[in-house]
């Protein structure tokens, strides 16, 4: 089981290298597909590396701290889950967002309309 970061990375790695061919990445363009809510950092990045490499979905030829060539082993390629951040509790759906605005807007009508009738009773109006 990969953690969130493992799947951006290989992912990544996957989309660049054609059928498992090597190919050289830096960590600056890796940290361009993470999320900023995930704070990544360089070292983090050599560490997602290192940890693919180590649990075989990926060959390393080197790695020189921000340089890595890289490919995915047969493990890597067919590594199949479902959308990264897709099960994460910090991501919601547009369709989620949408019907929650949708339903506050109604329970705040609602509200405001109930207090006005209780204040129009009070104020005698």
């Amino acid at each position: 089981m990969l953690d969130n970061k493992e799947k951006i990375v290989l992912n990544y790695i996957n989309s660049n290298s054609n059928s498992g061919k090597y190919v050289v990445l830096t960590s600056e363009e890796i940290l361009r597909v993470f999320p900023h809510f995930l704070n990544a950092s360089e070292a983090m990045v050599k560490t997602v590396i290192n940890n693919l490499f180590l649990k075989g979905f990926i060959r390393l030829k080197y790695d020189d701290g921000s340089t890595f060539c890289v490919s995915s082993t047969e493990q890597g390629l067919n590594y199949k889950e479902e959308n990264t951040f897709e099960n994460s509790p910090i991501i919601f759906s547009v369709k989620a967002i949408v019907g929650w605005c949708v339903f506050s807007s109604f329970i705040g009508a609602f509200v405001g309309v109930v207090i006005a009738l209780f204040l129009s009773k009070i104020l005698g109006g």
